[in-house]
């Protein structure tokens, strides 16, 4: 008995190892397509120069971008690795497929003595793009020009060089950013690159988005045009968020409850709810303006509180494809609540107790107001979980790129003698990158990818003001519609996933209204239409930014074809002060996930236990 025993205990030991090598040697079909591009560049000595990129696109993949390049991409903080990763992730947005379907081998090599900077990173998005859609890349054109993560062409250095470069290397066509025709920089005079090309037989065509790139250089369509669609859901929800506010009527001046009812009946309720809002900062501004010291620190630690509470229910919900949305405007709000307590306390320390009162109050009703976005919350169900791995990627990859464009963004400014007058900025978008990188390492991956897509919003703004200077006044309202028109673009590819694009759509509509501010007063005040026109375009970046990433979660999740519901929460008029909920929220839905090996593993000590048992019971 004992050796029929041991027999069977054998056979199935080494049935558990036959599993087991199943798992570790399986076969799997690997598909590849390279393609290369001739990207323009600049040498140590400033003169133009043609560089090899070549990008192979392998799949099943992760979502993985390697680079290898001679010399090591180390010029302008080694933001040609980041750019090619945004490169990649764009490219599959333009493909409508899941970025993480494939892996991506770029491999460049150069005559230069460094390889740096995202000014390939357009031309290398057109690149990806062909692998993955099936076309051909046009030998007749070239580009230059960094990608944003909205799809615009964002301004890079070096063009007429670039130009020339081109021109000896026998290409007929250079696309180069819009704005920067006339290529101005603070060691030479301003040069007209469209003339430069005719003089040089070379065709010079400005381009605003990645998709009029790829129009030129593969012969895809232009995306249509878009206009402004608003879903019923996302009315009813921003139409919440607007009676909400409407509980503080009794505070707030009837010329802002006009001018909020105004844009309520169009509709725009987000905008609504805004003008209220900035209406409530200036009431409590006013509230708080007797505190004394000690008052207002015993404010900023209640309100602290009450944010460990709000964060607490956060990080007690699962992510999903339909309240991502609400969660991530959430997280966006608590972390200016914070930065706004933290300066408070810092004009404490300085004695400078109105300042302190001043964004206390703005702390103040940013966090009372987190009670409306929560009540949202909770009234959404269904909808497909996202893993929390993904996020991790995905945050990391976009707080790679943050980090990039803001170290682009410096370099930008030194070349063009500017640096001391976009010093403040840079400096405050450094803060937030090293604020994204300690929610990132707290495993806080929503609020950290909330962050850095603020900062690569903001990035990108800065980007596009460097070369105002030397623009007509056209450019401005040229630019603001393009940006828009991008936004719109993007949010309907979000609808089409069957999502309910919250922030984009709000970030549109409050687009809008200071785009119509810049409109009214660009005639007759140049600093109030720069602040306006500012506005508009930051707001018109996020809107695109959150629908791209958003976009890219959902489809490699494949959510599009989700149910679900969103419940619109019965107005409370007692939720009139700041209060949380104790965190008893409980998860919105649930995913089991089997690591293959490790059920193996399981099963088989199952099997040894019951092996010996049945040894030792005989």
């Amino acid at each position: 008995m004992v050796m029929k025993v041991g027999i069977l205990f054998i056979v199935l030991l080494m049935m558990a190892g036959i599993v087991l090598g199943v798992q570790g040697w399986s076969i799997k079909q690997i598909y590849t397509k390279s393609v290369t591009i001739h990207a323009l560049a600049v040498t140590s000595n400033n003169s133009g120069a043609v560089i090899n990129i070549t990008v192979t696109a392998i799949t099943p993949g992760s979502g993985n971008i390697y680079v290898a390049t001679s010399p090591l991409p180390i010029g302008e903080g080694g933001s040609f690795i980041s750019s090619s990763q945004m490169a990649a992730i764009m490219a599959a947005s333009m493909a409508n497929i899941p970025f993480t379907r494939y892996d991506f081998f770029i491999n460049s090599t150069s005559n230069t003595l460094e390889i740096g900077g995202p000014s390939a990173s357009g031309y290398m998005t057109v690149g990806i793009f062909s692998l993955l859609d099936n076309r051909t890349l046009n030998s007749s054109v070239t580009m230059t020009g960094m990608i944003m993560p909205d799809g615009t062409i964002g301004p890079v250095g070096g063009i007429p060089d670039k130009i020339r470069a081109a021109a000896s290397m026998g290409y007929k066509v250079v696309l180069v950013p819009y704005g920067q025709q006339i290529y101005t920089s603070p060691t030479s005079s301003p040069v007209n690159l469209i003339s430069l090309g005719k003089q040089l037989g070379v065709t010079v065509i400005p381009v605003s988005t990645i998709y009029q790139a790829a129009h030129y250089l593969t012969g895809v369509s232009l995306p249509p045009n878009e206009t402004l669609s608003l879903p019923a859901q996302y009315i009813n929800m921003t139409r919440y968020l607007y009676e909400t506010l409407l509980l503080n009527k009794s505070i707030i001046p009837n010329g802002t409850i006009e001018a909020a009812e105004y844009y309520a009946n169009q509709d725009n309720y987000y905008t609504a709810a805004s003008l209220l809002y900035s209406a409530l900062i200036n009431y409590y501004q006013s509230k708080f303006s007797s505190l004394t010291s000690s008052q207002i620190r015993n404010e900023i630690n209640s309100i602290n509180s009450t944010i460990n509470n709000y964060l607490d229910l956060l990080n007690h919900t699962t992510v999903t494809s339909v309240n991502i949305d609400v969660m991530v405007g959430m997280y966006d709000r608590i972390y200016q609540a914070q930065q706004l307590l933290n300066q408070s306390v810092s004009d404490l320390g300085t004695g400078n107790i109105q300042d302190a009162a001043s964004n206390l109050s703005a702390a103040y009703v940013r966090v009372d107001t987190l009670q409306y976005w929560y009540a949202l919350l909770k009234g959404i169900r269904g909808g497909y979980v996202i893993p929390r791995q993904l996020l991790y990627k995905v945050s990391q990859d976009y707080l790679t790129y943050a980090e990039s464009t803001v170290t682009y963004l410096y370099s930008l400014t030194q070349a063009e003698g500017l640096s001391a007058f976009f010093a403040s900025d840079i400096n405050q978008l450094l803060t937030e990158v090293s604020n994204a990188q300690t929610y990132f390492g707290e495993g806080n991956y929503l609020m950290a990818l909330s962050n850095s897509l603020d900062v690569i919003s903001e990035t990108s703004t800065m980007l596009h003001l460097i070369f105002m200077s030397s623009q007509s006044t056209s450019y401005e309202t040229g630019l603001l519609t393009i940006v828009r028109q991008l936004a719109l673009y993007s949010t309907s590819r979000l609808e089409a996933c069957n999502a309910t694009p919250l922030l984009p759509l709000s970030y549109i509509q409050y687009g809008d209204y200071w785009y119509s501010q810049f409109n009214s007063t660009k005639a007759n005040s140049t600093i109030l239409a720069s602040n306006y026109f500012n506005n508009a375009l930051n707001l018109y970046e996020m809107s695109s930014a959150y629908s791209n990433v958003v976009l890219q979660l959902l489809r490699t999740v494949s959510a599009c074809n989700a149910s679900y519901s969103i419940t619109i929460p019965t107005i409370n008029t007692s939720l009139t002060s700041i209060s949380a909920p104790q965190p008893t929220v409980s998860p919105v839905g649930q995913s089991m996930i089997i690591n293959p090996l490790t059920f193996t593993i399981g099963m088989m000590c199952i099997l040894i236990a019951l092996a010996i048992l049945v040894k030792f019971g005989r």
